[in-house]
């Protein structure tokens, strides 16, 4: 028998009180079941509104600034969670950018441009940058470092992939030549 999900996992909890008992025995013979699903949803469009109001002690109109840092990155249209999905189904899954579009457009209902996916995946990597070259910076003054090259194939190109590892840091990285002087 399976092991069942703690109800804390379920969004909703049926109940159905049609029991079944045993004439002879009388005993009573409960049964639960779970069904696992995940919701489908179209997209959430949130719009913010800035009031400006006239202020009598400055004279001039005034407006709070909109701090929207743990919504969106920038003044990018798309939220947090957009960038970490397109970002999921790029690096995780390998995705090609015309199926991420399809992707969201199957399962949220937003349509993409694939200018748009590469343009968010252009932000992302700017982003995460100088984190790259910190790890690869501590990678390369480490007093010894493990390197490991895997092959694979991509769309009918073959491919490396590099790994080095050191005492502090592991880093992963997709193989370009300009990346390989790392190991100089």
């Amino acid at each position: 028998m399976r092991n069942l999900y703690p109800i804390s996992f379920l969004l909703t909890e049926g109940k159905h009180e049609l029991k079944y008992f045993v004439a002879e025995t009388g005993f009573e013979i409960n049964t639960k079941r779970q069904v696992i699903d995940i919701p489908q949803t179209d997209f959430m469009v949130t719009e913010y509104s800035v009031f400006k109001k006239w202020c009598a002690a400055c004279q001039k109109r005034v407006f709070p600034k909109l701090n929207l840092k743990n919504a969106v990155i920038g003044n990018h249209r798309f939220g947090l969670n957009t960038f970490t999905a397109i970002a999921t189904l790029r690096e995780k899954l390998r995705l090609p950018v015309n199926v991420i579009r399809i992707y969201f457009k199957l399962f949220y209902n937003l349509d993409l441009s694939g200018g748009e996916i590469v343009e968010i995946l252009h932000k992302i990597s700017s982003l995460s940058k100088p984190v790259h070259d910190k790890t690869a910076s501590a990678v390369k003054l480490s007093g010894f470092i493990c390197a490991d090259e895997t092959g694979f194939r991509e769309n009918g190109v073959n491919g490396y992939l590099w790994n080095f590892t050191s005492m502090i840091f592991t880093k992963k990285q997709k193989p370009i030549p300009a990346q390989l002087k790392l190991c100089h």
